[in-house]
Protein backbone atom coordinates (compact mmCIF):
# COMPACT_ATOMS: atom_id res chain seq x y z
CA UNK A 1 0.00 0.00 0.00
CA UNK A 2 1.71 3.30 -0.97
CA UNK A 3 0.93 5.73 1.77
CA UNK A 4 0.19 9.63 0.71
CA UNK A 5 2.07 12.47 3.08
CA UNK A 6 -0.40 13.84 5.50
CA UNK A 7 -0.19 17.52 5.71
CA UNK A 8 0.36 18.75 9.36
CA UNK A 9 -1.34 21.56 10.83
CA UNK A 10 0.61 24.64 12.12
CA UNK A 11 1.27 25.27 15.70
CA UNK A 12 -0.38 27.60 17.76
CA UNK A 13 -2.12 28.84 20.93
CA UNK A 14 -5.22 29.65 22.47
CA UNK A 15 -6.96 33.22 21.76
CA UNK A 16 -7.85 34.48 24.99
CA UNK A 17 -11.28 35.44 25.59
CA UNK A 18 -13.56 36.98 29.12
CA UNK A 19 -14.80 33.49 29.36
CA UNK A 20 -13.21 30.40 30.38
CA UNK A 21 -15.59 27.92 27.68
CA UNK A 22 -15.10 30.94 25.30
CA UNK A 23 -11.41 30.94 25.90
CA UNK A 24 -11.15 27.76 23.25
CA UNK A 25 -13.34 28.92 21.12
CA UNK A 26 -17.25 28.60 21.82
CA UNK A 27 -18.05 30.02 18.12
CA UNK A 28 -20.42 28.28 15.93
CA UNK A 29 -18.65 26.56 13.26
CA UNK A 30 -18.77 27.93 9.51
CA UNK A 31 -19.94 24.63 7.17
CA UNK A 32 -17.48 24.39 4.60
CA UNK A 33 -19.03 24.05 1.12
CA UNK A 34 -18.70 20.04 0.96
CA UNK A 35 -20.36 20.16 4.46
CA UNK A 36 -23.22 22.67 3.39
CA UNK A 37 -24.13 20.51 0.37
CA UNK A 38 -24.07 17.17 2.53
CA UNK A 39 -26.98 18.98 5.24
CA UNK A 40 -28.75 20.66 2.55
CA UNK A 41 -30.96 17.60 2.80
CA UNK A 42 -31.23 16.71 5.87
CA UNK A 43 -28.48 16.20 8.53
CA UNK A 44 -27.29 13.01 9.79
CA UNK A 45 -26.60 13.01 13.42
CA UNK A 46 -23.94 10.70 15.49
CA UNK A 47 -26.42 8.13 17.43
CA UNK A 48 -25.79 5.60 19.74
CA UNK A 49 -22.37 7.07 21.53
CA UNK A 50 -21.70 8.37 25.36
CA UNK A 51 -20.71 12.00 25.70
CA UNK A 52 -17.85 13.20 28.21
CA UNK A 53 -16.48 16.15 29.36
CA UNK A 54 -12.56 16.57 28.66
CA UNK A 55 -10.21 19.37 29.86
CA UNK A 56 -8.07 20.86 27.94
CA UNK A 57 -4.62 23.06 29.66
CA UNK A 58 -1.79 24.68 28.10
CA UNK A 59 1.24 24.84 29.32
CA UNK A 60 1.20 28.29 31.08
CA UNK A 61 -2.39 26.84 33.41
CA UNK A 62 -4.87 28.01 30.71
CA UNK A 63 -8.18 25.83 31.03
CA UNK A 64 -11.21 24.73 28.56
CA UNK A 65 -13.51 21.96 28.50
CA UNK A 66 -15.28 20.42 25.78
CA UNK A 67 -17.81 18.13 25.38
CA UNK A 68 -16.94 14.95 22.86
CA UNK A 69 -19.11 11.77 21.91
CA UNK A 70 -16.71 8.95 22.75
CA UNK A 71 -16.16 5.84 20.92
CA UNK A 72 -13.87 3.74 23.88
CA UNK A 73 -15.70 -0.04 21.96
CA UNK A 74 -14.06 -1.78 18.33
CA UNK A 75 -17.19 -1.23 16.87
CA UNK A 76 -17.66 2.67 18.18
CA UNK A 77 -13.81 3.47 16.82
CA UNK A 78 -15.05 1.20 13.19
CA UNK A 79 -17.99 3.36 12.69
CA UNK A 80 -16.68 6.80 14.26
CA UNK A 81 -18.07 9.86 12.12
CA UNK A 82 -18.90 7.36 9.00
CA UNK A 83 -21.53 8.52 7.07
CA UNK A 84 -22.12 11.72 9.77
CA UNK A 85 -22.84 15.59 8.25
CA UNK A 86 -23.05 17.01 11.61
CA UNK A 87 -21.87 16.85 15.45
CA UNK A 88 -25.59 17.21 16.83
CA UNK A 89 -23.98 19.96 19.39
CA UNK A 90 -21.07 17.68 20.34
CA UNK A 91 -17.87 19.49 20.02
CA UNK A 92 -16.09 16.44 18.43
CA UNK A 93 -15.45 12.45 19.13
CA UNK A 94 -12.43 10.94 21.07
CA UNK A 95 -11.36 7.59 20.52
CA UNK A 96 -10.39 5.67 23.30
CA UNK A 97 -8.01 3.05 23.57
CA UNK A 98 -6.95 0.87 26.43
CA UNK A 99 -3.76 0.64 25.61
CA UNK A 100 -1.17 2.18 23.64
CA UNK A 101 -1.69 1.31 19.60
CA UNK A 102 -0.15 2.54 16.12
CA UNK A 103 -3.73 2.16 14.10
CA UNK A 104 -3.78 4.48 11.68
CA UNK A 105 -7.36 7.03 10.56
CA UNK A 106 -8.52 6.56 7.32
CA UNK A 107 -11.83 9.02 5.44
CA UNK A 108 -13.42 5.82 3.50
CA UNK A 109 -17.60 6.28 3.82
CA UNK A 110 -16.58 10.30 5.85
CA UNK A 111 -18.45 12.71 4.05
CA UNK A 112 -17.49 15.48 6.55
CA UNK A 113 -13.89 17.17 6.38
CA UNK A 114 -12.29 16.50 9.70
CA UNK A 115 -9.20 17.34 11.56
CA UNK A 116 -7.32 15.23 13.92
CA UNK A 117 -5.30 15.58 16.69
CA UNK A 118 -3.80 12.22 18.07
CA UNK A 119 -2.28 12.26 22.09
CA UNK A 120 -0.29 9.65 24.31
CA UNK A 121 -0.96 8.72 27.55
CA UNK A 122 -0.39 11.44 29.47
CA UNK A 123 -2.62 13.40 27.09
CA UNK A 124 0.39 15.02 25.12
CA UNK A 125 -0.48 16.06 21.48
CA UNK A 126 1.53 13.68 19.04
CA UNK A 127 0.73 14.99 15.75
CA UNK A 128 -2.16 16.75 14.09
CA UNK A 129 -3.59 16.09 10.64
CA UNK A 130 -6.39 17.39 8.40
CA UNK A 131 -8.46 14.81 6.63
CA UNK A 132 -10.61 15.09 3.57
CA UNK A 133 -13.45 12.96 2.59
CA UNK A 134 -11.99 9.83 0.56
CA UNK A 135 -12.78 9.01 -2.91
CA UNK A 136 -9.84 7.04 -3.99
CA UNK A 137 -9.37 3.22 -3.33
CA UNK A 138 -7.16 2.75 -0.94
CA UNK A 139 -7.80 5.62 1.13
CA UNK A 140 -4.94 7.42 2.55
CA UNK A 141 -4.18 6.74 6.51
CA UNK A 142 -3.31 8.98 9.10
CA UNK A 143 -1.53 8.22 12.47
CA UNK A 144 1.37 9.31 14.31
CA UNK A 145 4.82 8.24 14.18
CA UNK A 146 4.27 7.11 17.77
CA UNK A 147 1.93 4.97 19.38
CA UNK A 148 -1.26 6.93 21.01
CA UNK A 149 -3.86 6.08 23.46
CA UNK A 150 -6.37 8.69 22.00
CA UNK A 151 -7.47 10.78 19.14
CA UNK A 152 -9.90 13.55 18.42
CA UNK A 153 -11.62 14.53 15.72
CA UNK A 154 -13.03 17.92 14.69
CA UNK A 155 -14.53 19.70 11.95
CA UNK A 156 -11.43 20.53 9.68
CA UNK A 157 -9.42 23.44 10.54
CA UNK A 158 -11.48 23.85 13.94
CA UNK A 159 -8.61 21.98 16.33
CA UNK A 160 -7.28 25.38 17.60
CA UNK A 161 -10.44 27.36 18.00
CA UNK A 162 -11.42 24.32 20.38
CA UNK A 163 -8.47 24.40 22.12
CA UNK A 164 -7.12 21.30 20.83
CA UNK A 165 -3.63 23.56 20.14
CA UNK A 166 -0.35 21.43 19.67
CA UNK A 167 0.73 22.56 23.19
CA UNK A 168 -2.57 21.52 24.95
CA UNK A 169 -2.68 18.69 27.35
CA UNK A 170 -5.71 16.55 27.00
CA UNK A 171 -7.88 14.76 29.94
CA UNK A 172 -11.22 13.02 30.25
CA UNK A 173 -12.92 13.92 32.99
CA UNK A 174 -15.38 11.09 33.07
CA UNK A 175 -18.68 13.03 33.63
CA UNK A 176 -21.29 13.04 30.59
CA UNK A 177 -22.04 16.20 29.17
CA UNK A 178 -25.14 17.82 27.26
CA UNK A 179 -24.30 18.84 23.45
CA UNK A 180 -24.61 22.71 22.77
CA UNK A 181 -27.73 24.01 21.85
CA UNK A 182 -26.46 25.98 18.45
Amino acid sequence: MTRRPARRLGLGGVTALALVLAACGASEPTPSASTATATAAAPVVPVGFDSERVRLTEPDGTTCERCLLVAATPEDRRRGLMGVTELGGHDGMVFVYDTPTRSAFWMKDTVMPLSISFYDETGATLAQFAMEPCVADPCPSFGPEAPFSMAVEVPVGRLEELGFTTTARLERLGRPCEPSAG
